[in-house]
């Protein structure tokens, strides 16, 4: 039988080029110095790749594990590059969930909020990344990311649901007010405005109207008239030579969001989901709206749900942690 595998094999072979060395050959020192150079700048602008807000997060977090385990005998020698996942664990529950306590139970007792534990193993899990412990953790050999084991997603998943039996509920988006919005508009330039109606490519005597078209769990056909075909906010190429034909990520919509609401002055907590809640409450409690109208209207159905949306005390805790952070001042090394 013919070796098909050698013949793939073969086609597979990286194709001949004729590329000729520019100019002299490096010597060993020179190749050296010039990775050293080119590494280093590179490294200096992976800072941009994240806000400023959470390169601080994440240089808190690895400095309070740090601290931790720096009071660890000598003998164990423990640091960022030898912690394993019981490590991690004793550090959250001895040092890390009783210093960040800035929710409260219904009992009145003030506890850690467990999207506060879960961010800061994120930011811990990118740090070890950055020290060269990458993938799943390996008990075994102990190597890999000790952020990417069970022990880690059992203490995350635990807690969040023990939080939820004793009471805790997670806090509510900002609600954004209409004379917010209505100021945030005024102040985007006309170059803003341009380009956002050129990216969603609509004729110019179309008037947008944007309306649901369902949610997770409930689905809607679509609506009448002259639906926009394809996505109405789209991310632009790589080579920005137009838009891509897929939708702009949630994330890149918050700090698109919140960037504009920063600049201006504006920002207090606001979040993608602040137009749904500041909608809805808008309507109900200055238009005088039902809360059946108003429920129907944002396809909310449970009235639990509903009252959820309508309490406008649910987001007090977020602003004031807010209000507390733009009062810090961000280390000159996170910055730099």
């Amino acid at each position: 039988m013919p070796n098909f595998s050698a013949f793939v094999t073969h086609l597979r072979r990286a194709p001949v080029t004729s590329a000729k060395p520019q100019g002299r050959q490096l010597s060993e020192v020179e190749a050296t110095a010039l990775y050293c150079t080119s590494l280093s700048k590179a490294v200096a602008r992976e800072s941009s790749c994240w806000v400023p807000s959470t390169n601080l997060a994440r240089f808190r977090g690895g400095n309070e594990l740090e601290e931790y385990l720096l009071t660890l005998p000598s003998s164990w020698g423990r640091s960022l590059r030898t912690a394993t996942p019981e490590d991690i664990v004793s550090f959250c529950e001895s040092t890390w969930l009783p210093k960040h306590v800035g929710s409260v139970l219904p009992d009145g007792s003030a506890v850690a909020a467990p999207s506060g534990l879960k961010v800061m193993l994120s930011h811990l899990s990118t740090l070890m990344t950055d020290l060269g412990r990458a993938g799943p953790w390996d008990d075994a050999s102990q190597t890999g990311n000790p952020l990417e084991s069970d022990s880690i997603a059992r203490l995350r998943k635990g807690y969040t649901r023990h939080m939820r039996n004793l009471g805790y509920e997670e806090g509510s988006a900002v609600p954004i007010s209409l004379e917010t919005h209505q100021l945030l508009l005024s102040k985007l330039d006309q170059q803003s405005t341009t380009r956002l109606l050129d990216s969603t490519a609509l004729p110019s005597d179309y008037s947008l109207v944007v309306q649901p078209n369902g949610t997770k769990t409930r689905q809607l056909s679509r609506l009448g008239g002259h639906p926009i075909v394809g996505y109405l906010l789209r991310p632009v190429k790589r080579d920005r030579s137009g838009f891509d034909e897929k939708p702009l990520t949630a994330g890149a919509i918050y700090q698109r969001l919140t960037g504009h609401l920063k600049a201006f002055g504006l920002y207090h907590g606001e979040s993608v989901h602040s137009y749904r809640r500041g909608n809805m409450q808008h309507r109900h409690h200055r238009l005088g709206e039902t809360e059946e109208a108003v429920g129907e209207r944002a396809l909310i159905n449970t009235p639990s749900v509903r009252k959820k949306y309508l309490d406008q005390s649910r987001h007090h805790r977020k602003m004031k942690r807010v209000e507390r952070k733009s009062k810090t001042v961000l280390p000159a090394q996170i910055l730099a």
